[in-house]
């Protein structure tokens, strides 16, 4: 017989998965703690090695040494959360605040075209257009740059992507990769003519930035200056490692997670030197190598997997989490696509991520496509929904509706139907069939690729976004032509 513990109260019940007990979280700890304080990383720059020795930090010609009291000190008191604006400040994102956002992967270099099944390379309308597409798919933020256009000059594709960002979408931004001071500079510039001052630009950000050491442990003199620059201005910056399991780090997925974890923490200390005020975000881009090849590959379950295990490190720093999921490496809109795509996401959404990336993305993440972004904007409605639980508390259980049901009345018509019929209670696609086989075979039998290719049509066709202010936008395009 089952004994009653407490009186029943209800409550929120909603699915939550940890992949790390807290032993193995200690233990990836503690190896991190071994390798920063024993092996340390390579540092180039002497500003970045001034400001790591002033703060407790060993330096030895290029190689730092982190010792553990000072990574413990670094990692007490950076933000936990913080807000992301839209340009025009009217949308906001408060990043690490509980809810997880779904947003596009970045910098393709390819687009894959569904109606021809081939791809071609990409040019800066494919990017303005694949950034007001997504500005139009309701669960895809915040955005960021889709495509790498080809027809841009390679030194000022940087802010050439900021400016597309800024002039087609009202949605806050996770801005292109930075790994160059030139880069960063002319980053800021332009946000400061968004902004006006450097002081609202701190206080509003309207964007964020990744930095990416070279795996394994290496900060180039390059990239050290460009994170100095970066937290300096006061924006938000992303720590971005992307080792390679078995290439550029330790075959084995506990090895890659530690590096990968020291690769975090090497980022955030030095940043948290420079302004500990600064909002940081953990990130991970683990893949595993493909034994064949030696190339990544984005498809296998260790994407999922190290997501996961990512989240939580991250939620044990206390720092916000972006993580990579809706990964594939099929080059095609197809059932490979889909289930390495869904149980990717679905590790690091229930594990609680903040951000999860790569929406759009196939092939290996080497190629965009626009039809995959409308489904991927389907998936991340359902993994809201697998988030969101439910109650069971008296009022959401409908015990009188259960009542009323049994004295013959129908539960369409009762009140506790009828108030939450648009409350998501019952998830309603906006893409995936739920029709019968009758009315399919009335349209043809559409399949849902070519669905997703009408809805981007139709975006593209009705969607539009405010123009930048005229002078704004001028004084823009003369910051780009000034880096060429």
């Amino acid at each position: 017989m089952l004994k009653q513990k407490k009186k029943w109260e209800g409550g929120e019940m909603s699915l939550r998965f940890k992949i790390l007990t807290e032993d193995d979280i200690e233990n990836i700890h503690a190896a991190t703690l071994k390798v920063l304080g024993e092996n340390g990383v390579r540092f180039e720059g002497k500003r970045a090695k001034e400001i790591l020795a002033g703060n407790g930090c060993q330096v030895k010609g290029n190689r730092v040494i982190f010792p553990a009291d000072v990574v413990e000190k670094a990692l007490r008191g950076n933000p936990s959360s913080f807000k992301l604006h839209s340009r025009d400040l009217k949308e906001t994102l408060e990043i690490g605040g509980g809810e997880t956002f779904v947003r596009n992967g970045g910098n393709y270099a390819w687009l894959f075209d569904y109606k021809e099944r081939s791809r071609r390379k990409t040019t800066s309308r494919d990017l303005e257009d694949a950034i007001r597409l997504i500005d139009g798919l309701e669960n895809l933020s915040p955005v960021g740059g889709f495509l790498s256009p080809l027809d841009i000059p390679p030194r000022v594709i940087w802010p050439y992507t900021l400016y597309a960002l800024i002039k087609n979408t009202r949605k806050p931004i996770f801005g292109p990769g930075v790994h160059h001071p030139y880069e960063i500079k002319s980053i800021i510039e332009i946000m400061l003519v968004l902004a006006g001052n450097r002081k609202r630009l701190r206080e509003k950000p309207i964007a964020s930035f990744p930095v990416s050491p070279i795996s394994p442990l290496f900060f180039p003199e390059d990239l050290t200056e460009t994170i100095r620059i970066c937290v300096e201005s006061g924006l938000p910056i992303r720590a971005l490692p992307c080792p390679i399991s078995g290439a550029t780090a330790p075959i084995t997925l506990t090895g890659t997670v530690v590096q990968s974890n020291a690769e975090n923490l090497a980022t955030i200390i030095y940043a948290a030197f420079i302004d500990k005020d600064v909002p940081k975000i953990y990130c991970s881009r683990i893949s595993p190598m493909n034994l064949r090849t030696v190339r990544p590959m984005w498809g296998n379950p260790e994407i999922g997997i190290s997501s996961a295990c990512s989240v939580q490190m991250a939620s044990f720093y206390g720092l916000p989490s972006d993580v990579y999921g809706l990964c594939t490496s099929s080059n095609f809109l197809d059932i490979q696509s889909g289930y390495e795509r869904m149980l990717n996401l679905l590790l690091p959404f229930i594990a609680g991520a903040d951000i999860i990336s790569c929406a759009g993305g196939i092939g290996d993440v080497l190629m965009g496509s626009f039809e995959q972004l409308v489904i991927d904007n389907e998936i991340a409605g359902i993994m809201k929904r697998f988030k969101k639980g439910f109650s069971t508390s008296n009022g959401e259980i409908g015990l009188d509706a259960i009542m009323a049901a049994s004295e013959g009345k129908t539960f369409l018509t009762h009140p506790h139907t009828i108030n939450r019929l648009r409350t998501g209670e019952i998830y309603m696609p906006t893409l995936s069939s739920r029709d019968s086989w009758e009315k399919l075979a009335d349209r043809g039998f559409p399949d849902i690729r070519n669905s997703a290719r009408e809805k981007a049509e139709e975006i593209l066709k009705t969607h539009r976004i405010e123009p930048l202010p005229e002078a704004k936008e001028k004084e823009i395009k003369r910051i780009i032509k000034s880096y060429t």
